[in-house]
């Protein structure tokens, strides 16, 4: 096959897109493909180390970014030139053309979050433009042959509101990567704990700080259980954004500012420290497309306590402890449970094991290889809203 992919939100991004662009790009080729790389120009070597390894690899760089009308205009008559069969942006925007002899189109649409539930993210931009967000998610799933999500929750937001998409629709679930620890004598935890400041069991959070997240009843929630077991920690892990000093100001105010670390972005080693010692993965987030740290956890036998909303019991099955993350009561209660209760946590541990075996990247990229398939061939097959 030819296929191109847009490697531009790998920059665009910094969050979960980057991290599925990365991991797709790292099993989508064979050694018969041509890919080309759709990359910003300037930025190349910021990406170079993402190509596949095997297959005819090329870049083209461009100008724009993946929501820019020049998409239309320059790369689609681009691409065609170059003999492109499929173009796949793991981001929601695609050239907007029609253009007879395009590439075939694939989108991936992670979450409707900010269109379907915009009280949930009130900062951001796309929630607070709601109906042109509307409008260019409903553009760019008319001109997508194929629309991939990464859950049946999405899959059925996408359909509630956009039901023309349907018989375009594929549900391809998201891998997990077992995180590298590596750490045979613990040493590069006692550096990594000396430097983020922490000491004895902890709770730990990854991700991003968004008002989805649900960080702040999470801190309140930890606060609770810590005014009883002084001696646990919270660490909330995750690039500093504009809530990150509103979370310090929860922490300050619910009298455990000493107890709540902010170590910021981590590496994938240091996550998987992280997962390694914690005691569980505090996942209470209102709304989820998929919910990678999770399966994340799991795989690194790590217990998790996440919330029974969206796709969330999807994903995590009956290997997690839910809690109703609208109530800073339960939320605690799950935390002083699994602080408690080792029993609880080994069995959460086997259970995530075998939970976290269903998602492979392996299997992830040869179900997109077959859309692409599917998309090229004439009269290509119907989308399926299952795995």
């Amino acid at each position: 096959m030819n296929i191109s992919f847009d490697l531009r939100w790998a920059v665009h991004d910094m969050g979960g897109i980057r991290r599925y662009a990365e991991r797709v790009l790292a099993g989508i080729g064979s050694s018969e493909d041509r890919v080309t790389l759709v990359v910003r120009a300037g930025r190349e070597r910021e990406v170079r180390h993402l190509a596949p390894a095997v297959g005819d690899v090329s870049f083209l760089a461009v100008r724009y970014g993946p929501y820019d009308p020049f998409n239309a205009w320059d790369l689609v008559p681009r691409l065609r030139r170059m003999g492109a069969e499929v173009f796949h942006s793991p981001g929601p925007a695609l050239p907007l053309a029609d253009t007879r002899g395009r590439p075939a189109q694939v989108v991936n649409v992670h979450d409707l979050i900010p269109y379907a539930h915009p009280a949930l993210c009130p900062r951001s931009l796309k929630a607070r433009l709601r109906p042109i967000y509307g409008w260019w998610l409903g553009k760019v799933l008319h001109h997508a042959d194929a629309v991939v999500t990464g859950s049946m929750y999405t899959a059925w937001e996408i359909v509630r509101y956009f039901p023309e998409v349907r018989a375009r629709l594929y549900t391809v679930y998201n891998g997990v990567t077992r995180v590298p620890i590596g750490d045979p004598d613990g040493a590069r935890w006692q550096v990594f704990a000396e430097r983020i400041g922490v000491h004895g069991p902890f709770a730990l959070y990854i991700g991003r700080h968004d008002d989805s997240k649900n960080l702040e009843r999470m801190i309140r929630a930890f606060a609770a259980v810590h005014r009883t077991m002084p001696d646990v920690r919270f660490i909330v892990a995750g690039a500093h954004a504009r809530l990150t000093e509103r979370l310090r100001a929860t922490a300050r105010a619910a009298g455990c500012a000493d107890a709540v670390r902010f170590p910021g972005a981590v590496s994938d080693e240091e996550a998987g420290l992280l997962f390694a010692h914690a005691r569980f993965l505090a996942f209470c987030t209102l709304a989820e497309g998929f919910g990678l740290p999770v399966v994340e956890a799991m795989a690194c036998g790590c217990p998790v306590l996440t919330s029974p909303v969206s796709s969330l019991p999807e994903v995590a099955g009956d290997a997690a402890l839910y809690a109703d993350p609208r109530s800073t009561e339960a939320m605690a209660n799950a935390m002083r449970r699994l602080f408690e209760n080792p029993g609880l946590r080994t069995d959460l541990v086997r259970r995530g094991y075998v939970r976290a075996a269903h998602f492979s990247w392996a299997t992830t990229t040869a179900r997109l290889r077959e859309i692409y398939r599917a998309v090229i061939a004439p009269g290509n097959a119907a989308g399926e809203t299952h795995g």
